[in-house]
């Protein structure tokens, strides 16, 4: 094996080996393609012609015949000309150019190889594309090793093959492309076309129906293992046969294919490079995916915006000779100025929102907002957190991954500390890791402190061959269900956006408590709820509900920056001078000053303001020697990161925590995005219903209020400053209203399937919402 395979077949075995040890534990469900496989009979009919794979001999609706290709293929200079050792590119000059002269080389090129996960799909098109060049001997030969690579691939695939993972795309892909290839040349070919296309319908398809075409599976460094080969699979399967794959998808499963590649495009901030929030990751500029990925999608739906947006990263769609489709080219696009500014993916799964305040354009605001299920070991223990972009990295994901284990990963980067979410300390909760890293302060059973965050889920996904089996563990065994969405609205004209986020399975919890080796935590937690309502594309206003255990349980509202943030208040206390200080203090600026990315004209400014608990302390920490401080000791990376990562690491978090100890507190906090030109922070007050029952805050023109125990099932009365513009959420959902203080008189207005009431006021006074049961 290649000396740069060895480390991750290293780590590709020892997640083989956890997973063989759940499966045993599970032998209800299917471990093997064949028992997930579709009837033969039922397969798609297959192009007889080659090629087949992304392009025909022939005219068809989908893509180019080969005499258009090579219409195309005449221009000087193809961009896969000098592609001279790779089997695949050269596969690719011939197709183009009929020069038969490379296909000796491709073949030994192919039958030289050595089988790992990715390399039957590029074997599978180097066939299908040099098949009219072959002579019998040539043939036999390739046919040969790709049955043989088809075997190979679901021999890998069904010892390491999941759901949400990296390499277990591979396989499955491999052999639906070696079966549709060798499609009436091997009697195989029907076997490994019923094996894969079984499994993507049964598990791949509703799977990623569940993410709402998010990708999920360790952040982007580690998409092009898993989407770029599946995307590319599917197209394929369209191409070769009769079946609209593509309409399939998005009749029957939700339409995950096409959102993905929206989900792309939004994972792009204005400065054209990445959010770095969704999973373990290298860079923000980091290659998202091929451009292949973008450009397949969009032609597999004529959509038109992959073309606007790869042309708005700078990138000309029409280069790409195969793929470039004129008549999708012809539509005028939704990309960049039409497109949703708010937007969820995968409200039942995934959990991931994204407000824009102006889309793609540089003044634009950018906050994420993640509450999911947890779906493999390469997620970030983040649910109920937020991000926040405005002319820079102002509220960030913290840390690097700067391996999978050490010290840092352990104690830090891997764990709830490191997000923008909330910590609940409780004295001997332990967390643990499957694998012994001496080096990072865990015991020899791999027990060590957990710093306040969720649980630990040792593996994820990674042990489930099928998408039944992840579903039936989500409340079972490791307890995937880590996050729900429990309301989203947006207004049309994306005045207010609306998220309510339920984390608390995240944590150790009366419902579940992780345990491991005969160890187990007590529950910490019974609830930790947070809302973000987004007003007028300027105002942030996040609501937490978290209720403890014990009320001697430390509660710790996190924020991440890369400067350090000016704390307007009094010192309290310096436990270290300069790198741990707690304040009494309402307010934090934090100024985006630059760093390794794209940096602005004018850099972004952040305000946080603290109106609930009333009695509060800001912690701050951070500082050259404190940036990842986190069991009572700094955790430095094992590694810096090379030149072309360009991850902005963080160097300071603040915690805001109650003074006063108590079971259940809620956090009340206004935040502004805006220029660092901008000194002050909007004028805010805070409003409570006359009964206590909800509280909120009159900001910018708009009040709004929440349920301070969640969902308000009588009579609210509060005091409107003035004219503003009111949503009112954790209401009882589609319930008449009668609304008094309005704009025009008293009004019965219906509160939303989501349990909110959008309405106007035209002067000061009482509003009071009487439910009309």
């Amino acid at each position: 094996m290649p000396k740069k395979y060895l480390l991750i077949a290293t780590l590709v075995g020892m997640v083989a080996v956890g997973a063989d040890y759940v499966r045993a534990k599970e032998a209800r469900f299917s471990h093997t393609y064949a028992e997930e496989a579709i009837p033969e009979t039922g397969l798609p009919k297959v192009v007889p012609t080659h090629p087949r794979l992304l392009i025909r001999r022939d005219k068809w609706e989908g893509g180019l015949s080969l005499a258009e290709f090579r219409a195309r293929g005449k221009l000087p200079k193809p961009p896969w000309a000098k592609h001279t050792g790779h089997a695949r590119m050269l596969a690719l000059y011939y197709l183009s150019t009929g020069d038969t002269s490379v296909v000796p080389t491709v073949v030994n090129l192919v039958l030289k190889s050595t089988y790992w996960p990715g390399y039957g799909s590029d074997c599978a098109l180097a066939f299908d594309w040099i098949y009219p060049a072959l002579n019998e001997a040539q043939k036999k030969a390739l046919i040969d090793r790709l049955v043989k690579y088809g075997y190979a691939a679901a021999k890998f695939g069904e010892r390491y093959s999941c759901l949400y993972s990296h390499y277990s795309y591979r396989p499955p892909s491999d052999m639906l492309m070696i079966g549709l290839a060798l499609d009436g040349e091997h009697p195989d070919a029907k076997k490994f076309q019923a094996w894969a296309m079984g499994y993507f319908k049964k598990n791949y398809f509703p799977a990623w129906q569940r993410t709402g075409g998010g990708w999920q599976g360790g952040g982007h460094a580690y998409y092009r293992y898993a989407g770029d080969p599946m995307i590319l699979a599917i197209a394929c399967w369209a191409s070769a046969t009769d079946e609209d794959v593509f309409k399939l998808i998005k009749q029957e499963y939700g339409n995950w294919l096409e959102e993905h590649m929206y989900f792309l495009i939004y994972q792009m901030l204005p400065d054209k490079t990445r959010v770095d929030s969704t999973g373990f990751d290298y860079a923000p500029d980091f290659q998202i995916c091929k451009d292949q990925t973008i450009m397949l999608i969009a032609r597999g739906y004529k959509n038109p915006d992959g073309y606007a947006y790869l042309r708005w990263m700078g990138k000309e769609p029409k280069k790409n000779w195969l793929l470039y489709d004129a008549e999708t080219d012809a539509k005028k696009p939704l990309f960049p100025d039409r497109l949703p500014l708010t937007k969820l993916w995968g409200r039942d799964g995934f959990g991931y929102l994204q407000m824009r305040s102006n889309g793609w354009e540089p003044d634009s605001t950018v906050i994420e907002f993640k509450c999911g299920d947890y779906f493999w070991s390469h997620n970030f223990l983040n649910q109920n957190s937020f991000y926040i972009y405005h002319k820079g990295r102002l509220a960030i994901q913290s840390g690097f991954y700067d391996s999978y284990g050490g010290n840092h990963f352990d104690h830090y980067y891997s764990k709830t500390i490191s997000s923008n979410s909330m910590l609940i300390f409780q004295p001997g909760e332990f967390t643990w890791t499957p694998i012994r890293r001496p080096h990072s302060d865990i015991d020899e059973e791999g027990f060590f402190p957990e710093p306040g965050g969720q649980r630990v889920i040792a593996w994820g996904a990674e042990t489930c061959f099928t998408f039944r089996e992840f579903l039936s563990r989500s409340h079972s065994k490791q307890h995937f269900e880590t996050g729900n969405i429990l309301a989203f609205e947006r207004a049309p004209d994306f005045s207010y956006s609306y998220v309510c986020g339920d984390a608390t399975d995240a944590y150790n919890n009366p419902k579940y408590s992780y345990g491991v080796k005969g160890r187990k935590n007590r529950p910490k937690i019974t609830r930790f709820t947070r809302s973000l309502a987004f007003l007028d594309r300027k105002y942030l206003v996040i609501f937490d509900r978290v209720d403890a255990v014990e009320p001697s349980y430390r509660k710790a509202w996190l924020l991440h920056s890369i400067s350090k943030p000016e704390v307007r208040g009094t010192l309290i206390s310096a436990k270290v001078p300069g790198h741990i200080e707690d304040f009494h203090g309402d307010e934090v600026i934090i100024t985006y000053e630059g760093g390794k990315l794209a940096s602005p004209e004018k850099n972004g400014r952040l305000f946080i303001r603290t109106f609930l608990p009333e009695h509060h302390y800001i912690r701050r920490i951070g500082g050259k020697g404190y940036e990842f401080y986190s069991n009572g000791k700094n955790r430095p990376l094992c590694r810096q990161p090379p030149d072309y990562c360009k991850q902005e690491t963080g160097n300071w978090r603040i915690e805001i925590s109650p003074s006063k100890p108590a079971k259940s507190d809620v956090f009340l906090h206004l935040l502004y995005p805006c220029d660092s030109n901008t000194t002050e922070m909007p004028k805010a007050e805070l409003i409570v219903s006359n009964d206590k029952k909800m509280v909120g805050i009159s900001v910018g023109g708009w009040v709004v209020m929440f349920g301070k125990a969640g969902e308000v099932d009588g009579t609210v009365r509060y005091r409107s400053l003035g004219k503003a513009k009111h949503l009112v959420v954790d209401l009882m959902r589609g319930v008449k209203y009668k609304v008094n203080g309005v704009e025009g008189g008293s009004k019965v207005i219906k509160a939303s399937e989501e349990g909110c009431l959008h309405f106007t006021t035209a002067e000061p006074g009482i509003v009071t919402l009487t439910p009309m049961k």
